[in-house]
Formats: structure tokens, sequence, C-alpha cells
């Protein structure tokens, strides 16, 4: 399968802090002047924001997608409006047979009120991922309804994961990640075949994404969440597809990270429409690396002097984490000790050298987690020696002698 994402792409979602009017206007131009997809209001969120639904194709097998049921999650929006647009508007051959074969029932933003605030949860405070069985939100029950009158008999969800995960034990970040989600295997379940028919779609959908990502695809293992609608909808019997796309180098507003998103849902359409699933073998997408449980530190600084004020120089390694890792925002102390048996995306020897902290940064005279990380690396104890590099908020910056270690990994986590 060849489709390029590029001429599809709706410039109102170039940046991944857009607001609900935002993708209004993308919907405006990417599906106004197209027959072939029938939008329409879903229901309401909780301040009453109108949730979109957008209907494709016209084929016998039905497919159920959403993304941002996560406000701060909005790769799989921008991707979604892409792919509506492409099916919409396209008359290449793999648009058509999609077109011809399913009958996509898209939600794109489940969740605005979240996407307002840039946050998880809803405006009650609830996480909608966690409401499946409550269904105390308005959001939610607008998707248990699109479920139950639909019974979709596939299902495609869109979210974006911890930046900070890494691909098995390695020190590379995971760039994408799949997930057939497990289902609830009571006595009478239908899961445990709908959970083989995800795996053999994500087959497929690896071999589209492998040459785009670099190494950095993994398979997400978690156990049964009753609470979670995916782990419900796979106990039910509905193949469920769970995409999660994570970090990308130099890739602050997910871009690339959109186009992953996109690639893989193309595919798995394709997938579905040809039923090329069917002759895929599950231990493709089984073979993956899995989304490694322990995650990176975004720098980590081995072997450092440590020079604070009030306090003898005490040698310590020491991790720091961005507030936003792809934005290089607002870096913090995430630990300090003996950290031999983590790792950092970006790692710095510092033997040798003397790290000043700037006293400002310290609570109550002592370099704790959750300092602001205002850092310099000295050739020496004094504080005017010459600097090797510096932790500021930004990327770490490199005077004269500065170096990453042996292995070094770069900022976003190749």
């Amino acid at each position: 399968m060849r489709v390029e994402h590029s001429p599809w792409r709706l410039p109102q979602l170039d940046r991944k802090r857009f607001r609900h009017a935002d993708l209004m206007a993308a919907l405006d131009e990417g599906l106004g002047r197209h027959a072939a997809a029938d939008r329409s209001v879903a229901g309401a969120s909780a301040e009453g924001r109108p949730i979109q639904r957008v209907v494709v194709g016209t084929g016998p097998t039905t497919v159920l997608a959403w993304s941002q049921m996560h406000g701060n999650e909005p790769a799989g929006t921008m991707a979604l409006c892409d792919l509506l647009h492409f099916l919409a508007a396209s008359t290449h051959d793999v648009a058509q047979r999609i077109r011809a074969a399913v009958t996509l029932v898209a939600l794109p933003m489940l969740n605005p009120d979240g996407t307002e605030r840039f946050r998880r949860q809803n405006a009650q405070g609830l996480d909608l991922n966690r409401d499946a069985l409550s269904l105390a939100a308005p959001e939610s029950r607008v998707l248990i309804t699109h479920f139950e009158d639909h019974q979709p008999a596939f299902a495609l969800s869109l979210h974006d994961q911890e930046p900070r995960k890494r691909v098995g034990s390695s020190r590379r970040r995971t760039a994408y990640s799949l997930s057939a989600p497990p289902p609830d295997l009571v006595s009478g379940s239908t899961g445990s075949a709908a959970q083989e028919r995800a795996k053999r779609i994500f087959a497929d959908i690896r071999r589209e994404l492998e040459r785009h990502a670099d190494g950095r695809l993994t398979r997400y293992q978690a156990p049964h969440e009753p609470l979670a609608f995916c782990d419900n909808f796979q106990s039910r019997g509905t193949a469920t597809l769970l995409f999660e796309a994570a970090a990308w180098d130099n890739d602050p507003e997910k871009q690339y990270l959109r186009m992953l998103h996109f690639r893989a849902l193309a595919a798995a359409l394709h997938s579905i429409a040809t039923r090329s699933w069917e002759r895929a073998d599950p231990d493709d997408y089984g073979t993956l690396p899995e989304n490694g449980d322990d995650p990176l530190f975004d720098v980590l600084i081995r072997d450092a002097m440590v020079c604070a004020a009030g306090v003898p120089p005490f040698r310590a390694d020491v991790a720091i984490d961005y507030d936003d890792p792809l934005e290089f925002s607002a870096p913090t102390v995430a630990d300090l000790g003996d950290l031999r048996q983590r790792d950092g995306a970006l790692e710095l020897d510092a033997r040798g050298l003397f790290l000043h902290v700037d006293a400002s940064a310290l609570d109550n005279g002592s370099l704790l987690p959750g300092c602001a990380a205002r850092l310099v690396a000295r050739t020496g104890s004094e504080a005017d020696s010459p600097a090797v590099w510096r932790i500021e908020d930004g990327p770490v910056t490199f005077e004269a002698g500065g170096s990453e270690s042996e292995e070094p990994a770069t900022h976003a986590g190749r």
C-alpha cells in the first residue's frame, strides 16, 4: 500500500495545541465540498461543545474510530481528520477500495472540553478511558451509544502516549506503539477471537510503518483494564486496535507522529477492506519489541561532583526531566544519587567536572527532586571556572569541551 500523507494534511491542525474551533475549520475545509463524507453532530460535551461525527464509505464492514478522548493527545485527531479528507476527496484506488468495503464512523475529537484546556480529563475532571462502566461523562455516553448503535466489527482508538517510553530495554525512545488490548476472558467471551483479528491487522500495519519508524515501533503490553473502552469492546467481540504516538526527534508539534498515525490508519482500513489480515501472521505483531516499562529520564548526568551552596561538594548522578520533553521546557530534577541502574535519553558524562547549581533553584538549601534544574558543568569548583555545558530552559547547550556520552542519544530519544 502506497499512500502519501502530505497532500491530505489540513493546515488548521499544524500545531498540537489546537482548539475545538480549529477542528471545525479543518473539517469544513477537508469535507465541506465532498459528498462522500456525511458530517453531523454526535452529541455534546459536558460544557456543551458539539462532538463531531463523520461517516465515510458505504461498505458492509463497519469500523468505529475515535481520537482525543484525552484532550492533551492531539496527534490522532490531526491524522484522523487528514484520513477523512483523503477518503472523502481522493480518487486513489486505496481510497476507493476502502469506501466500497468499509463504513467508517469517526469521532475525531471525543473530548473537546479537555482539548480546550490541553489536559487529559474532561470538564468534569473525569478520565474518559476509565469511565466505560460508570458512563458518568456525556462524552462517554456518546461513544458507547455509537458502539451499540453501529455494532462495529472493528474499533480504532488513537492516543498519544508518555514520550519517555523506551524500545525494550534500549536507550531509544519509542516513536509509535501498537496494542491489541486483552479481553476479559470470562466464560463465553468472544474477546480472544477479536484480539486475534486485531493482532493480524497489526501485522499488516507493521509492514507499513517499519520503514518510517527507524526501529522505534513497539508493542504495548498491559493487563486487562476493566474500566477502559478498548478492553471492553475487545471483550464484546469487536476487534479493537489501540494506536499510541510517542516521540520523534525534533518534532515538538507532533507532525511526524501525525504522519505515522495517518499511515497506520490507512493501513488498518486497507487491511480490513481487502481482508488481507486473514492471511497475516499474528506473530509479526507479537515479535515487536515491547514498550519498555522503565521510562527514560530526559537527561541523565553521570558521575558529577555537585556544588551546591551550603553543603560540601558531593558525587552523584543527576536526572533531569522536562515539563514537556518535546519542547525542552521547564527542566526539573527528577532524581539524584546512585542512578547506575537507570538510563537517560540523553546521557552526559560529568567525570572530572563540577556541576554548579543555581542557588535560587534549591529547596531550603538542598537539591531535591522537583527543584528547577539550573545547572552549569564547569571544569573547576570555582564559580568562575570555564563552563562546559548548561541546563536551563531549552535544550542542553554545549560550550568549549562539551560532549555527550560515548553512546549518545539525541534529545528526542534516538
